[in-house]
């Protein structure tokens, strides 16, 4: 529908940050790639840790949950991030 279209573009708009590197959206931090943004947050409490991320272009997207508690040095984060840069898909 076209409001949720427009919801997704006013969340994802650029809101801080230089316009030649990474940005950050309301929730979501864009860092732009060579052929298409990508959007995620991360996210933990105790017990928990989260990612999301997407492609609006590719229309592609990543959830990854875990329930163990956060600790310095965990590459859950990163690694979730780095699978999402890796579903490459036909850019539209």
């Amino acid at each position: 529908p076209a409001t949720l279209r427009t919801a997704l573009r006013e969340v994802t708009l650029p809101r801080v940050g230089p316009p030649e590197g990474d940005q950050l959206a309301l929730i979501w931090n864009l860092r732009p790639l060579d052929t298409h943004d990508l959007l995620f947050h991360a996210g933990a409490t105790r017990g928990f840790t989260t990612f999301i991320g997407f492609s609006p272009r590719t229309h592609t997207g990543l959830a990854a949950l875990t329930n163990t508690t956060p600790t310095f040095g965990n590459k859950f984060v990163q690694t979730a991030y780095l699978e999402l840069r890796t579903l490459r898909v036909r850019v539209c």
